[in-house]
Parts: C-alpha cells; structure tokens; sequence
C-alpha cells in the first residue's frame, strides 16, 4: 500500500538485506535519534540501470523459443517501477502486447499493486475476451509474477514457481539445490524427490532464502507471495526473469499454459493451496509464537499429525502429505493460515480448523 512508503534495503551482493544486516540495523537506530542534518552534502548519481539489466535479461533466456511463443499479451504492471520495460523486451521477441496501468502512479490508482486475482480483473477480462491469448502481471516493484491463462484462469506463485523449476529441468537440463520458504506448495518437494535435488526449506521471507543462496550452488530460490529467484541471474526474486522463463517454456514445448499446468498435475499428482489472514489477538505480539508453539493437535481434519516443524510458526505435516501452518506476519498485524492437501475439499477443513484453534485457544477470538 502507498501509505506503508520506507525503504527497501539490498545488499553489496544484489539481493535482499540479510536478518544480521537488518538487525544490526535496527541497534543502531534504537541507539539514538538521527540528526536533522547529514553530516556533509552527499552525493546524488544516476545511472541507467535499465539498458544494462535489459541485457541481461536478453542474454539469460532463449530468443528462439520466446519468438516461438509470440502471441498477443496483456501486461498489467500496476503502476509498478518497472513501467514498460518488460513490454518493450517482449515487442523486441515478437509479442504484440497490450500493457496496462504502466503510467506512474504513487497512488497505484487505488488497488494495493499486488497481483492476486482479485486485482487482475481487466487483465482477466482482457484474455477471456479474446483480445490477448495470455496474461501476465507484476507487482508494484516487479519482484513478483502472476500469469492469466488461454482460459482466464488465474496462476499465482504455487503453480508457477513448479512450473519454471520443471522448465529449468527438463527443457534447459539445470541442476542445483533448491530453496522454498516453509509456505510454499509441496510440489517442489516432490518435483525434487523425483530429480533426486536437495532440497533446503527457510522461513518466510526471501531474505532467509538469500542467505542460503549465498551459501550453496542454488539453481533457484522461491516462496508463497513472489516470482522466484535464480541466483546465476540476481540473488533475489525477478518478475520480469520469471515472466520471460514461463513464456520460454511456452515456445519450447509448443504448449499452452493450462496444458502445462496439467501436464505436472499429471506427472506429480494435484495439491490444493490455501491460504487465509486473520486479524491479530489482543494479545503481545512477541507473545504470539510461544503461544502457537504450545497448540500440540493430534489429528487435524481428520489426518494424523505426524510431525511438527518451527522454521517459522508452527507447521504441522499430516497423513498424505497435506499440511497446516499458523505463524504472525512478519510486516503486518495479522496470523498467516496455509494449507495444501491432495484433495480441496481436506485443504478447505484444514483451513478451517486451523481457525477454529486459534479462536478456541486462550487468545480468544481473532
């Protein structure tokens, strides 16, 4: 939201900046208050860092396959920082491309610049109407991807960040471990299990994933709420990089994007996601994962809890790989519920449940 302003901080290495950077940080600013006035007149330089980042992004994917899936496009940007440069790479491949909401706009037109479905109406209207065959859409600082496919039907990072892995895989034959944040659908773990990866799970926040990126050989890094990283590009989540590898994968295998979809549902067996926030109880937030760490359910929906994890919250892992996570947001006030299940009907009782133990807990109701 505009109103939420600051700042986003990266580090000398191009990614996010790591929970030891921030929190010395956070020391120094509790220390003492900041002067009015800097201490010497600064200094202010432009570069262009958009024809520099453009080849780079030229020259990390195929031309030939993205020239293979060329087709009419919608682009919803959101008034995003990255304004048409992602449209005016993909005219350069042979998209016709229809952008939308690309003027600057600090307000973002009165939408939180977010693409879940519910913001990507006339991107949705654009593809079901017929005017584009596809539709791709990025956040306000273009580190995230959601995709619209031939049918309308919305694609968010828990079918997308499979589908780029499956591409980098199988098209591109790249191997390297993996990184996913403990909210992230379990379809990584079994497209890694079958491709024998190693597979390294982190908390919330793609800050956590850098670290690890900086510690190992990863072929790529991702998580719930944004596009993945791919650490031989930027150690850090790149929409614009996503949006270029789907539609690579796109022109490679000569599939539309449902099919793809479908095709890994077939290979790995389907997963229902989901996902719900609830306000946070009068209650001291630092109090709040003690307290979640103290819920010790033995059956959840009617699955048996067969262990529990703390990398971020709680995270209790059933029968039949489904799941249930409950941890407070880390830049909201808000509890965070996630589920997936094979079957939606299971995901949608886990959600609920999950609800019902907080409200039933001695929080009280949220």
């Amino acid at each position: 939201p505009p109103q939420y302003s600051g700042l986003k901080l990266k580090e000398y290495f191009g990614g996010s900046a790591r929970p030891a950077t921030t929190e010395k940080i956070e020391h120094l600013l509790q220390q003492a208050a900041l002067p009015h006035r800097g201490t010497g007149p600064g200094r202010i330089e432009t570069i262009d860092g958009r024809s520099a980042y453009q080849a780079a992004l030229r020259a990390f994917v195929n031309a030939d396959h993205l020239r293979a899936a060329a087709c009419p496009i919608g682009l919803d940007v959101m008034h995003g920082a990255t304004g048409d440069l992602l449209a005016a790479l993909l005219a350069e491949f042979g998209f016709d491309v229809r952008l939308l909401h690309g003027e600057d706009n600090p307000g973002f037109g009165g939408i939180n610049p977010n693409p879940i479905a519910a913001h990507l109406g006339e991107l949705t209207h654009l593809v079901r109407s017929g005017a584009a065959s596809l539709g791709l859409a990025t956040d306000g600082d273009g580190d995230r991807l959601a995709a619209i496919d031939e049918n309308g039907e919305f694609l968010g990072p828990q079918e997308l960040f499979p589908l780029l892995l499956h591409h980098l895989l199988t098209q591109r034959r790249e191997r390297g471990r993996i990184i996913k944040s403990t909210s992230t659908t379990r379809m990584i773990d079994r497209i890694c299990a079958h491709y024998n990866l190693p597979l390294t799970e982190v908390a919330v926040g793609f800050k956590h994933a850098c670290q690890a990126i900086l510690d190992d050989q990863v072929l790529i890094a991702g998580e719930e709420s944004g596009a993945p990283g791919i650490p031989r590009h930027l150690p850090d989540r790149d929409g614009q990089l996503a949006a270029l590898l789907l539609l690579e994968a796109l022109g490679c295998t000569k599939s539309p994007l449902h099919e793809l979809k479908h095709q890994l549902q077939r290979q790995f067996g389907p997963l229902y996601y989901r996902q719900r926030n609830l306000p946070l109880p009068s209650v001291p937030p630092q109090a709040l994962p003690q307290h979640l760490a103290s819920l010790k359910p033995s059956f959840l929906a009617g699955l048996k809890v067969q262990a529990t994890t703390r990398i971020d919250g709680v995270k209790w892992h059933l029968e039949n790989e489904a799941w249930l996570l409950l941890r407070p947001s880390g830049t909201e006030p808000l509890v965070r519920l996630y589920t997936e299940a094979p079957a939606g009907s299971t995901a949608d009782a886990l959600l609920e449940q999950g609800q019902q133990m907080l409200e039933e807990s001695e929080l009280g109701p949220v």
